[in-house]
């Protein structure tokens, strides 16, 4: 029994897993030409990522405190 759930649970779970993955790496990408295009990111870093990470430690600062406190619950 425990195998078959595990099939099942794999054939269910895989694609919506695959199609997540998928809808990131589009949204990295994303990312990464928007911080290429952004002239005082080019001064900081060449790196895309570093670029990316960036951005999104300068969204996070822009956050109310209460929302930027780590729960642990996610």
């Amino acid at each position: 029994m425990k195998a078959w759930l595990s099939i099942l649970a794999v054939q269910r779970c895989f694609p919506v897993m695959q199609k997540r993955l998928q809808e990131m790496e589009t949204q990295s990408r994303h990312l990464e030409s928007i911080a290429g295009k952004v002239p005082v990111l080019l001064e900081i870093t060449t790196d895309e990522k570093e670029r990316v990470n960036f951005m999104v430690r300068g969204e996070i600062d822009d956050m109310p405190e209460p929302h930027r406190q780590n729960h642990g619950d996610a």
